[in-house]
């Protein structure tokens, strides 16, 4: 999936086709720079969301971005120029070889997060926005934030849907098979 985005956003690099955005309303104030430096704490954790994809004579190869990672903030009175100034900032194309693929922006009580979809998927999005609302109330409550990171997707998905995963699992690996091995 990774090659194919990578394909299609390499032959349309000037738009952004594949940018996820996200916005949540916070309330109270909340200190950028904290917030900042959290979040880098969690990219530096997370390989994906620092990833890059070089373009290597027509291969595509993964490096990890160096950059550090800012909120961008924006102050708007005007409700109108606050929806456009969103819009733009959701509508930045991604240059996959050198930008982080995620970003932030502050604008009045919003956070508005945008991702390449290169670098994120739906359990992805889950885990990243717990952490951010652990890193937040962390600010807020002046504690540090704790994670279980003892929990895998296997299990999360047991727990969550309360099914009986193993047979889940069998039929999937059973068509994986069918598909890629027959």
């Amino acid at each position: 999936a990774q090659i194919r985005i990578w394909l299609l956003q390499t032959y349309y690099s000037d738009k952004p086709i594949y940018n996820i955005s996200f916005d949540l309303t916070i309330h109270g104030n909340l200190n950028i720079k904290i917030f900042d430096k959290k979040i880098n704490i969690m990219l530096k954790r997370v390989d994906i969301l620092r990833t890059n994809i070089i373009n290597d004579n027509g291969i595509p190869k993964l490096k990890l971005n160096k950059y550090k990672f800012k909120t961008e903030i924006i102050n708007q009175d005007d409700y109108k120029k606050m929806k456009d100034d969103i819009n733009y900032f959701n509508n930045i194309p991604f240059d996959l070889e050198n930008d982080l693929l995620v970003r932030i922006l502050k604008i009045n009580n919003k956070l508005v997060f945008c991702f390449s979809d290169i670098v994120i998927d739906g359990f992805s999005i889950m885990n990243f926005f717990n952490e951010v609302l652990y890193i937040y109330n962390s600010i807020h409550q002046q504690k540090l934030p704790k994670f279980d990171y003892s929990v895998s997707y296997y299990s999360f998905i047991k727990k969550k849907y309360n099914e009986d995963t193993d047979n889940i699992i069998s039929f999937w690996n059973d068509i994986l098979k069918k598909d890629c091995c027959s």
